[in-house]
Formats: C-alpha cells, sequence, structure tokens
C-alpha cells in the first residue's frame, strides 16, 4: 500500500492527494454513520434499560450504547477527512 501512495503523491501531486484521502475517509465516515439505519434489524433486547435514576427517572438503554460508539466512530473519520482536504488545500 505504501508504494500504491508514493506513485499516486507522485502522478498527481501532494494536495490533490490529501484531498482524495479526505474524502475517502468523509465516505467512510458517511457508510458508518448511515449503517445501521440501512440494516433495519430491531432485535428484542435493543430497548434493553441497563440503567435507571430513581431521582429524575432518567434511563440508558443499550441501543443508545450501540449508536454512540458508532457516531464516535463516524465523527471521528468525519474529522480526519475534514483535516486531510484542509492540509491538501493549504499545501
Amino acid at each position: 500500500m505504501g508504494n500504491s501512495v508514493a506513485i499516486l503523491l507522485q502522478i498527481i501531486g501532494y494536495s490533490r492527494t490529501l484531498s482524495i484521502i479526505g474524502l475517502i475517509f468523509n465516505t467512510t465516515a458517511s457508510v458508518i454513520l448511515i449503517f445501521p439505519y440501512i440494516m433495519g434489524k430491531h432485535f428484542v433486547d435493543d430497548d434493553l434499560i441497563i440503567k435507571t435514576n430513581t431521582k429524575t427517572g432518567k434511563y440508558l438503554q443499550k441501543k443508545h450504547l450501540s449508536e454512540r460508539k458508532n457516531n464516535l466512530w463516524g465523527l471521528g473519520f468525519m474529522i480526519l477527512g475534514f483535516i486531510f482536504q484542509i492540509v491538501g488545500l493549504i499545501k
């Protein structure tokens, strides 16, 4: 993979390569963020309540934890993609 990136850098230059890598990261992020909605499978234990605060009545569900993990991964890829694109524009 290292050789293919080096060849790509020589052919189209650093700024365009960084922009393309940024777009790849952004595309991956969008797939990560929309993947749970595409799958559309809802299991019975998705609504399992894990923790309840008796004073306020707030609760935490299992599905919220998995959605949060997916959203954090998607956000991380999105931020990396934007950073690569900005560096590609500056260079």
